[in-house]
């Protein structure tokens, strides 16, 4: 990979969902695991990247983007010329992933064991919102996307929510005012992506 190679006027985009599953008057979070991995706590949503169809190659291929990833993931480089057009493109939220589900059930099913299954039948998903964020790293613009879909998850789903975080703290109920703050009540980081979805 190259990417980091000659970064003078590219831009970092990455392009995520995110599941904005409200239970009372809170939100459910769950501790991120890449920043896990480095020593961190920091709750975000449920959700992550967004992946492009082969259909979508040609044309981010003709947009001179670089790809931070082998698989079709949507976390890439370009110029910065190329970014009005790559948001024209991906509003159009077509030749790409335009749904949480994926995301989701991995994250609750084979991540954080939330549930022993999921499927979309568990839960009625409504696409709310998308978003765009800028921000800079590491001394260049990055540009986040994200699509916002707001999850209710059955009864019987419900009650185990609640049962699994009676033993897994990994996962939380965390209050709007909390997220908009940044940090839980007991000093844990929250991203600034889980601003997104409050509804």
């Amino acid at each position: 990979m190259n990417y980091m190679k000659n970064m003078e006027n590219k831009v970092r985009v990455s392009c995520a969902s995110f599941a904005s599953i409200k239970m009372g008057d809170d939100y459910l979070l769950c501790l991120n695991k890449s920043q896990l991995s480095k020593g961190y706590q920091v709750f975000t949503p449920f959700g992550g990247a967004l992946e492009y169809d082969k259909e979508a190659r040609v044309f981010l291929d003709n947009i001179g983007v670089e790809y931070e990833r082998k698989e079709p993931d949507l976390r890439l480089f370009m110029e910065k010329d190329n970014i009005n057009l790559f948001e024209i493109w991906f509003s159009k939220k077509g030749n790409r992933e335009f749904s949480v589900d994926r995301e989701m059930i991995e994250e609750m099913v084979d991540e954080e064991g939330v549930f022993s299954s999921l499927s979309k039948e568990d839960y009625a998903s409504e696409y709310i919102k998308s978003e765009k964020i800028k921000t800079d790293r590491e001394g260049f613009e990055n540009f986040m996307y994200f699509d916002i879909f707001k999850i209710k998850f059955n009864i019987s789903k419900a009650r185990e929510i609640f049962l699994s975080m009676e033993n897994k703290p990994n996962i939380r109920l965390i209050s709007k005012d909390e997220i908009l703050s940044g940090e839980t009540t007991d000093g844990i980081k929250i991203g600034t992506n889980s601003k997104s979805i409050i509804i």
